[in-house]
């Protein structure tokens, strides 16, 4: 990788990057794999590495007399003969490599260099003391580009990917026996192919959460954390609202409270679920798996904090 720095001022630093990326051999094996005879894949040797081209800017200024801090940094990356996918759908039976038969409506992947590559990345955090609730606030807001370009029975596909994110999270700073965690974050997706339109759309992932550790008495502590997540946009039975609540409660002891017991209750409501949406250029694919669940669950915690050489 090769990196060049240039600073115009103490806030703001510019870098410019490159870097390749090599085939890996199984790329580069030209054998048909045909474990699944639905879905064959297939190695290219004529595949060439990858070069990349990033120019970066970061900016970070830290105001010291009213504790606000404002980081702030904008990237662009161009891959040049970057390593994408092939995909034939046969319509009929299709005799492939003269001796591979691919059966009407089975596919075939393989490896290509392809042109026209971007990624865009922006993020912006400010963070600044609200002293009416002796606490710290942090925003944050982002937005990411990507266009990745695709084959499909040797017709170009190009995927664009918008993803707009934002967030606030307030942490409280009032004394060590009470502290409280308040965020929310939301993720918005555009999805745009050129093949397949079908395969657009728009959906929204959202979070939000609250942390309290209290310490009412001595060395008691109570904690409890509540999290909502809801996703729009995914269709049918992956829309949902999912809200996951634990508790527990602990006891410090030993010199130095190094030794913890902690008595715990995980997914209180019993509706921990996992939701998650792949996005590339030739498909849309929505995981939902079926997790854990509520439990109950005792632990001991020893922190080892000295140590002599």
């Amino acid at each position: 990788m090769l990196q060049y720095r240039f600073s115009p001022s103490n806030n703001l630093r510019l870098f410019y990057r490159t870097s390749t990326d090599t085939p890996s051999i199984s790329q580069l094996q030209g054998v048909i794999d045909n474990t699944n005879p639905l879905i064959l894949s297939s190695g290219n040797p004529d595949l060439k590495q990858s070069f990349t081209q990033t120019l970066l800017a970061r900016y970070g200024k830290t105001d010291r007399e009213t504790g606000r801090i404002l980081i702030g940094y904008v990237s662009a990356s161009h891959r040049r003969d970057y390593i994408g996918t092939a995909s034939f759908f046969a319509e009929t039976d299709t005799l492939i490599q003269q001796s591979v038969l691919l059966l009407q409506g089975s596919q075939i992947s393989t490896p290509v260099n392809l042109d026209g590559y971007w990624n865009v990345r922006s993020f912006f955090t400010l963070g600044l003391p609200v002293e009416a609730l002796k606490s710290n606030l942090n925003m944050n807001v982002g937005l990411t580009y990507t266009r990745t370009p695709g084959l499909i029975n040797n017709e170009e596909n190009i995927a664009d990917i918008y993803n707009l994110n934002g967030g606030v999270v307030l942490g409280s700073n009032i004394s060590e026996r009470v502290d409280f965690t308040l965020s929310a974050a939301a993720n918005y997706n555009i999805v745009k192919k050129t093949i397949f339109p079908e395969l657009d759309g728009n959906y929204l992932v959202q979070l939000t959460s609250a942390k309290a550790t209290w310490l009412p008495w001595q060395n008691l502590i109570l904690d409890t954390n509540l999290g909502l997540s809801q996703y729009a946009g995914l269709g049918g039975e992956f829309d949902q609202t999912i809200v996951l609540w634990n508790a527990g409660v602990g006891y410090k002891f030993l010199k130095g409270n190094a030794g913890e017991v902690k008595l715990m209750m995980a997914d209180i409501l019993n509706q921990n679920n996992s939701i998650s949406r792949t996005v590339n250029a030739f498909y849309i694919e929505d995981n939902q798996t079926q997790v854990l669940g509520r439990y109950v669950m005792l632990n001991f915690t020893y922190r080892l904090r000295n140590f002599r050489l």
